[in-house]
């Protein structure tokens, strides 16, 4: 046994086996029994010397003593921070309280997520996360950022590039969401190919979004021949001459040259067309009608 892995195997018997510890001089009252102490998260974290009874209790937690990150040195031990993954469990286990935490401001651009589309749930970031702070569940990880400490195991470890590091993303408003009016669509498929998150379908000869793919890009809409897209709760409407007269006086109502004769009958041009209703009012007969 080399001399790491005998102060490893003494330290954690001076855990579970507190008779044979030799650390302190033997006062209790001088100790932390830990009970209400919880993981300061973000680091760096520091020994205070005189303090430090080179107990080496905090190397048996640390999950990085094979790098040499916690050492022993004289009567004190010294961790090294830039070998540290400020995980806490050091601060914790320390019964003298010799072991502090720096408070280090965390930005925007420091934070750690998972970009859940992409994420195929292998848990590989789960099993390196020093602090459990990251769960797979329904198949997708999930990172709890207030116990998250920013070590950077996942982002390295992830082999589908899903963690990602910076701002979170806003939240989607489901009012901005894009759907299809199905009466409309024709099932010509020029929305598929203009979607770049593959959020569209084709279903019974109908185009479907998926929501939870969609990024409300809005690519889609502007492509749709027969303007079946629409965003939130602006369910589109169309106006149709149905056994026109051919009286044409919803033709001198519409102020957007939306309306022509052809072949005797009224018809409207929907790309023109503001959806403002006169030539509904204007017709005598009451044959145009919404759709």
């Amino acid at each position: 046994m080399n001399r790491k892995d005998f102060i490893k195997t003494l330290s954690i018997f001076s855990i579970t086996m507190p008779f044979l510890t030799s650390c302190g001089d033997g006062d209790s009252t001088n100790t932390n029994d830990n009970k209400n102490k919880k993981i300061a998260p973000g680091g760096p974290y520091k020994v205070i010397d005189n303090l430090c009874t080179s107990c080496l209790k905090c190397f048996a937690v640390c999950p990085e003593i094979e790098r040499d990150t916690i050492t022993q040195e004289e009567n004190t031990v010294k961790i090294h921070e830039h070998l540290c993954v400020e995980c806490g469990e050091c601060y914790v286990i320390c019964p003298y309280d010799a072991i502090i935490h720096d408070d280090r401001k965390i930005t925007k651009d420091d934070i750690l997520h998972v970009v859940e589309k992409n994420c195929t749930g292998c848990k590989d970031c789960e099993d390196v996360c020093p602090t459990a702070s990251i769960i797979v569940t329904n198949g997708k990880a999930e990172i709890t950022q207030n116990t998250c400490v920013h070590c950077n195991k996942c982002l390295e470890i992830c082999p589908q590039e899903t963690i990602t590091r910076g701002p979170l993303p806003e939240p989607k408003d489901p009012a901005l969401d894009y759907h299809v009016k199905s009466s409309w669509c024709t099932g010509c498929e020029e929305c598929i190919s203009t979607c770049p998150e593959h959020a569209i379908t084709m279903v019974n000869g109908k185009a479907i979004i998926d929501t939870e793919l969609c990024t409300q890009c809005g690519k889609c809409e502007p492509l749709c021949p027969e303007k079946a897209i629409y965003q939130g709760n602006k369910v589109p409407v169309k106006y149709f001459v149905s056994s026109c007269r051919g009286c044409s006086r919803c033709i001198s109502s519409c102020d957007h040259d939306a309306l022509h004769m052809v072949n005797g009958e009224a018809f409207i041009d929907q790309d023109k067309c503001t959806k403002c209703g006169e030539c509904v009012s204007h017709c005598p007969w009451n044959l145009i009608v919404e759709l």
